[in-house]
């Protein structure tokens, strides 16, 4: 008995029968749309459900057009639902005069059913809302499936998911459904990240909006590896790695996907030694790099290298010395040299800062 109080209860306030009449068996409600978004009657012209195929496949009968009137009974309870499009959400109803309208929102399960070979959809209440929720959840699938019973003759169905349905006042409105475009989060302020090999690890996103998730990769380990979910950063090379985050669509984002150039050049040369030797030559020594493509070296009378006697290159990355001849006016002149490294990486050269020492 109990049960089939409940039944017509939730069929009266969600699916069936107004209970407040308001003199007049019909109201006009006219239907604005401003902004990237749809609007949907729960039922068509004929009380048809508005779902074809899935719950997010909606009849076209069943589609309100921005700008225009309906006519609406009040002896059945036609109800909205709102699609916002992918980019976009939903801010609410507002009448004529701009002030926000609350309607009634009701969670509604979406239910198949095959009937005769076909599939057919219809609402019912989720557990939980309205008289639902001084049941037990054995006895509301008894409820759902009495109700399936008494519509299809049949207590087969399934869910396909859940929606919000607007209920309208029974009086004439005119009311206008804004939607607002989500933003694109910002992930970085840069597209270009900076560092020197032996740099400590970095996060390449440093502040992420609690509500997003986060999926990282490098393109090339050898440079850098970077956590999945976190963009924790590691060096492990010199070059020019692309990383690439990505993040899915939220109620409140867009999704997103950036890259950003992290350049990795090398760390400056150490243990340079020089020295005068016969022949107009100087022996330069360093500690090779394997983190290098070669290395170039600059000879100057001063320490400030504002004067260049004599330039070499070593297109070698294990070399660790350079017999180097001078001219003989460049050979009386330079006092000082100095050695940096570079890295070759995609088209571009990477050099590291110079390191000098004074010629012995």
């Amino acid at each position: 008995m109990l049960c089939s109080i409940l039944i017509v209860a939730l069929i009266t306030v969600f699916a069936g029968f107004d209970t407040v009449w308001a003199g007049a068996l019909s109201r006009e409600i006219k239907f604005n749309v401003n902004g990237n978004g749809n609007l949907y009657f729960n039922l068509g012209p004929k009380l048809e459900s508005c779902h074809i195929d899935s719950h997010k496949e909606f009849s076209e009968a069943c589609k309100i057009t921005s700008g225009r009137s309906y006519s609406l009974s009040t002896v059945v309870e036609r109800g909205v639902i709102v699609c916002p499009d992918k980019n976009s959400t939903f801010e609410g109803f507002f009448s004529s005069g701009g002030q926000k309208v609350k309607l009634k929102a009701v969670k509604m399960d979406i239910l198949r059913v095959k009937v005769g070979g076909t599939y057919v959809y219809t609402h019912f209440p989720s557990y939980g809302e309205g008289p639902a929720t001084a049941i037990t959840k054995p006895l509301y699938g008894e409820m759902v499936k009495k109700y399936v019973k008494g519509l299809y003759n049949t207590s087969r169905y399934s869910v396909k998911g859940q929606e919000t349905i607007y209920t309208l006042p029974n009086k004439n409105v005119n009311l206008t459904a804004r939607f607002k475009e989500k933003p694109v989060p910002v992930l970085v302020e840069a597209p270009v990240i900076k560092k020197t090999f032996g740099d400590k690890d970095f996060f390449v996103v440093s502040l992420l909006p609690s509500d997003l998730t986060l999926k990282c990769s490098s393109s090339s380990s050898k440079i850098l590896t970077v956590n999945k979910t976190s963009s924790l950063a590691s060096i492990k090379g010199t070059g020019i790695a692309k990383v690439t985050l990505k993040t899915p669509a939220t109620d409140i984002y867009q999704s997103s996907q950036e890259r950003v150039k992290v350049y990795v050049t090398p760390a400056p040369i150490t243990g340079l030694f020089a020295s005068k030797t016969k022949g107009n030559s100087v022996t330069v020594s360093w500690d090779s790099s394997g983190f290098c493509s070669g290395y170039e070296m600059e000879f100057s009378p001063n320490r400030n290298f504002n004067k260049i006697s004599a330039k070499f290159k070593i297109g070698k990355s294990s070399a660790d010395s350079k017999i180097c001849k001078l001219t003989a006016d460049a050979f009386r002149s330079c006092n000082f040299v100095r050695i940096r490294g570079y890295k070759k990486s995609c088209g571009e050269t990477l050099y590291s800062q110079y390191s000098n020492c004074k010629i012995h």
